[in-house]
């Protein structure tokens, strides 16, 4: 059985600014990303996060994945039980970058002291 890569992502965004960060961050491989938006949303730097974390995957030949988010909304329209309504092009390509591999998403409470989540919650921030 291959072991399942775990990948931490986050994105946040300063809402009368329209500024925003995105991050991922794969523990197993100490590989840490991160990057801005400007005239954006929290939701779309959720997405970004995650589209960039599973481009990493695909170039490095990375299958089984699991995708570790504060986001519920996230998780809720992959599975089905939420209709992605917005950002339909980031939820394209989200989709797109799933298909060829085995992945899951998992939701975790944000700042609810989960180490790997506050890292990418740190480095998502818009501050920066």
């Amino acid at each position: 059985m291959a072991s399942v890569t775990q990948i931490y992502t986050d994105g946040s965004c300063h809402q009368a600014t329209g500024r925003g960060g995105w991050a991922y961050f794969i523990p197993e491989l100490n590989q840490k990303k991160n990057g801005k938006g400007t005239n954006t949303t929290s939701q779309r730097m959720e997405l970004k996060a995650v589209i960039e974390a599973l481009r990493y995957c695909k170039h490095n030949d990375i299958s089984d994945i699991e995708v570790i988010t504060d986001s519920q909304l996230i998780v809720e329209c992959f599975y089905g039980r939420y209709k992605a309504g917005k950002n339909l092009d980031l939820w394209k390509k989200l989709y797109k970058l799933t298909k060829p591999k085995k992945v899951v998403f998992t939701w975790v409470k944000g700042h609810d002291g989960n180490a790997n989540n506050e890292i990418v919650d740190e480095l998502a921030s818009y501050k920066r």
